[in-house]
């Protein structure tokens, strides 16, 4: 016998999914094609994103594209095809990939890219109002966030890889990020070099995310640093926080009165030279870790909570993170679908699979579990990605 229930939510889904959805895409008004062996009108990166508009898409053929670094400024799609390569050989080593002064209301995103920088950041985010996505990023050299809202998916950072660049993988400076299923690994500078530096009132959430310290000139070093900021961090054994060797905590939290750690007991934290995995003032708490991931036009979502009982996944349009249940915030609008409704299995595991509807190019949202645990209703962690 057919599930009338089942029914009734594929017929909902079919409706409001590409209502919902493609409201989170650009509304591309111009599709630039950039093709380093020529044929597409454009043969580097940045005359493509200089002519765009708010809500064009720059699509990115396979090439490596010497001397190429792009800055953006405006709410465009940056998507490049596997095998796009950045990097320079010489003369002044700018930032491979900045995206500054982006104004509210916009959104940026960039997939698919490879950079190598040198003496500056491979990457920087800088006063960026609206919300900036990075997707699938391989990036040699340190990314910096500075006073930005940015969301990260399948990122690799290795602040050492360059051959002049070091610090922390990930500078998360007045900011507000969510990173899902990322990889930050310091590289050696005479400052510190942690995975993951989080300052200056910086809210960060990640979610089976490992973060790597390297030994600095000033010795060990941690896999996140927190002087001044919350974060909020969930894993399995499958991600880690790992200290340098030599001696160091997974996490070090300074004496600044603005920090909040809270940390899923189920996350992998590795210190070093006998030390324990926290230095400083952190909670223990259960927390709900979602990563998902769309291939071939199916949506695959697991959410890891074997605290909580049932869970109720909502996708929407990405939203501004606000202030609702700490430790999470909601990223997920008010104009919101419900994608699924159950138990947590067993294992304290729930995935769902779903065919998505033919959507516009471009289109990306956010997604967000409500869980229920024994104290009440609290939130999984965010993830935002493109679905198209």
């Amino acid at each position: 016998m057919s599930n009338p229930t089942g029914a009734l939510r594929r017929a909902v889904l079919a409706l409001a999914v590409p209502a919902v959805l493609c409201a989170a895409s650009l509304d591309a008004q111009t599709i630039r094609i950039v093709d380093s062996r020529g044929g597409t009108g454009y043969t580097d990166i940045q005359p493509a994103i200089a002519a765009s508009a708010p809500g064009d898409i720059v699509i990115v053929r396979p090439g490596v594209y010497i001397y190429s670094p792009i800055t953006i400024t405006r709410g465009i799609q940056v998507l490049a095809d596997p095998g796009v390569f950045l990097t320079v050989f010489s003369g002044t080593f700018p930032t491979m990939i900045a995206i500054r002064n982006l104004p509210a209301g916009e959104t940026v995103v960039v997939r698919g890219l490879q950079a190598r920088g040198f003496r500056a950041p491979c990457a920087e985010i800088i006063a960026c109002q609206g919300l900036v996505q990075l997707e699938d990023l391989t990036l040699a050299g340190p990314l910096i966030v500075r006073n930005s809202t940015v969301s990260m998916t399948r990122v690799a950072v290795d602040g050492g890889a360059a051959p002049t660049a070091g610090g922390p993988g990930l500078t998360l400076d007045g900011s507000e990020a969510i990173a899902t299923a990322c990889t930050f690994r310091g590289g050696f500078t005479l400052g510190p070099g942690p995975g993951v530096e989080c300052r200056n009132g910086s809210r960060l959430v990640l979610a089976e995310c490992t973060a790597v310290g390297v030994n600095s000139a000033l010795g060990p070093e941690p896999g996140i640093a927190v002087a001044g900021g919350r974060l909020t961090l969930t894993g399995t054994a499958a991600s880690s926080i790992a200290a340098s060797s030599g001696g160091a905590p997974a996490i070090t939290v300074s004496s600044n009165p603005q920090n909040r750690v809270v940390i899923d007991p189920g996350t992998n934290l590795v210190p070093s030279g006998g030390l324990p995995p926290v230095s400083g003032p952190a909670q223990f708490l259960p927390i709900g870790g979602l990563t998902a991931a769309v291939s071939g036009g199916v949506l695959s979502a697991t959410l890891t909570a074997p605290h909580a009982t049932l869970a109720m996944l909502v996708a929407s349009a990405p939203d501004r993170p606000a202030p609702w249940l700490e430790p999470i915030d909601p990223w997920i609008g008010v104009h919101n679908i419900v994608l699924d409704v159950g138990a947590i299995g067993p294992g304290g595991v729930r995935t769902i699979s779903l065919t998505l509807p033919s959507l516009p190019i471009g289109t990306f949202v956010a997604l967000q579990s409500f869980v229920l645990e024994p104290a009440g209703i609290a939130l999984s962690t965010p993830l935002i990605l493109r679905v198209d």
